[in-house]
């Protein structure tokens, strides 16, 4: 039995390039709007809006390694444009596209790479987090399969 915090995920997962609109994710799922934001922001710890976007740039980053086209990895990433993608890039990052391509490259400043690795640690943390949220999930739904079968 999935928590419904993990069918927002699943469908967030698999509709991320699509145009996600909390409303589609409402009827989806078949709860009220805010009463799915509320679950999610108390189980995850950020909003839905927020996790889309993390999760865009987080495929982003690897788009950056090998892309040398930013406006690509906006399109590619989802983003309709090259400045809303800078936007929230940088707003998720604490650096531009461009600065972390030159922490890629090994030529950033000393602060900026600080900057970079402590989002990098942050976004791993909320990667864990999620981790946990579907690990705990598989385990419920383990026990709920065993419950009825006993030893010999």
């Amino acid at each position: 039995m999935k928590s419904l915090s993990i069918w927002i995920l699943d469908y967030l997962d698999s509709h991320l390039y699509e145009e996600i609109s909390i409303d589609i994710l409402s009827n989806y799922i078949g709860y009220d709007k805010y009463y799915i934001m509320k679950i999610f922001k108390n189980d995850v710890g950020i909003s839905i809006k927020t996790y889309i976007n993390q999760q865009k740039i987080i495929n982003s980053l690897k788009l950056l390694e090998e892309d040398s086209y930013l406006l690509s990895i906006a399109l590619n990433s989802g983003y309709n444009s090259l400045e809303y993608y800078s936007e929230v890039f940088s707003k998720i990052m604490g650096v531009s596209p461009s600065i972390y391509r030159k922490y890629l490259l090994g030529i950033c400043k000393e602060e900026e790479r600080v900057i970079i690795e402590s989002s990098l640690l942050l976004l791993g943390e909320l990667k864990s987090k999620i981790d946990k949220i579907r690990y705990k999930k598989d385990i419920n739904v383990l026990a709920y399969n065993n419950k009825n079968k006993k030893c010999a």
